[in-house]
Order: structure tokens, then sequence, then C-alpha cells
């Protein structure tokens, strides 16, 4: 069967143009796919890939999270607000290992703006132990998508993060946590693997196999399935998945 040439436009404007020669490809508003057709989603994605290898589109896929699990986004937090407010006032140092909050401006008081979209944020944001290694092994096995939420600010700046510091990852999923759109389930997760360190994420999507990872925090403590305490624990729990 033969798909044509497809061009979507917004406001009459092109947005983009698909060559059915080149595969499969990620749309700005959906996910094009030939048994399913155009998938209008609720929520603004950014293209970050076309997919042109049958190789990597046959392996299993890895619907990978990015805040807790890729990256300690809780040290970034408090790093970035250490070195925008510790000459203020009432500042103190806010320890990043004993975050129990999920809202962390509650141990960051004097912060009047968005950290995670701060410069300051991706500045010197670090892996968790062992994830860069791991997942650079893994991308070799598995089709593995960054699927992450974010403001505007801190998408555009994560994109950038990414492409410099993962460059083996081409396919990411942003989502916009505009009007308290807090979860994934738009994201078409069937016979896949989600990894996330939020139960709520896990819960809420239909996923085949779903693994928490980390430690038991409030946004987690719920629970029941297959959890991975670190990046060790992920690798050998994912490689039983390996095709």
């Amino acid at each position: 069967m033969l798909y044509p040439n497809i061009n979507l436009f917004i406001a009459d404007k092109q947005i983009i143009s698909i060559d059915w020669g080149i595969g499969l490809a990620w749309l700005y508003w959906g996910i094009w796919d030939p048994s399913t057709q155009v998938r209008i989603l609720h929520s603004p994605l950014t293209l970050n890939y076309i997919n042109s290898s049958n190789k990597l589109y046959n392996m299993k896929k890895i619907f990978m999270d990015f805040d807790g699990t890729l990256v300690n986004s809780r040290r970034g937090y408090c790093d970035a607000y250490s070195q925008l407010y510790a000459n203020c006032e009432n500042y103190e140092h806010p320890n990043w290992k004993c975050v129990t909050e999920w809202e962390l401006s509650k141990m960051c008081p004097l912060s009047k703006e968005d950290l995670f979209g701060h410069d300051l944020f991706f500045y010197d944001l670090e892996f968790m132990h062992g994830a860069k290694s791991k997942i650079e092994s893994l991308s070799t096995m598995f089709n593995i998508i960054i699927c992450t939420i974010g403001s505007y600010d801190n998408i555009s700046k994560k994109s950038q993060w990414i492409k410099h510091r993962l460059p083996m990852i081409k396919k990411t999923i942003f989502i916009n946590n505009g009007a308290n759109h807090l979860d994934k389930s738009i994201i078409n997760m069937q016979n896949s693997i989600m990894v996330d360190d939020v139960s709520n994420n896990l819960y809420s999507s239909n996923a085949e196999i779903k693994i928490c990872f980390g430690d038991e925090f409030i946004w987690n403590r719920d629970w029941e399935g297959t959890r991975c305490l670190n990046w060790s624990e992920l690798y050998k729990e994912l490689m039983k998945y390996k095709e």
C-alpha cells in the first residue's frame, strides 16, 4: 500500500512535509502512523526526530522519564536556588537529599520564579548515578523515547540539554504542563515499557510494562508494581525484555 506525501498546515503556514520514502515521523500536534492515520493529541508536542531505521522501529520501545529518573532534578533545583539567593536575607541552604515534598518551592521559599525553567537549573544538571553509561548501552538494544513534562521555558532548555548530552537519543516527547496537565496518559505506550519516578504517570499509562524508578517519596509511595532503586537495578530489569 502506498501512502501519499503529507503536508501539515496550521493557520495557513506549512509546519512539516513528510515524504513516505523516509519512514514514520512524529508531528508537532500528533503522531502519524499508517494504521491509525493522524492521532491528534491535546497537549503541544515537539518534533524531535524522523525515524528512517526499520531496525530501530522494530525494537522494544522504552518511554523514559527525564526529571528524577535520568537526571537529579532535586539537586539541580536546590543548586540553582542557592546560586540565586545565597546572599539574600533569610536564606537557608536547601539540602536536596532532605527533599520530601513534591513542591520544591517549600524548601526554597525565597524563589519567585520557575527555577525548573532557569538557565542555572540546567547549567550543572547531573545525571543520576550510572544513568549516562546505561542509557547509552540500552539505546543500542531498545527504541528509547524520552517523555517529559514541563513549562515552555523548561522544555526549550531541556531539549538543548538532551541534544548535547544524550546525542544517541533521537526521540523525545515534550508535554507542556499548562492547564494542570500532570500525567502522560495522552501518549499511546501500548506494547511498550514505561520508566518513571511518579506513580500517577505510571498508573495512568497504557504501557505494557511499568517500572517505578528510585526511592520511595510522597509522589510514588503508593506504587505497588516493579521498582528499581538505581540504574544498575533498572538496567538488569530492562534486559529481561530485550528482543
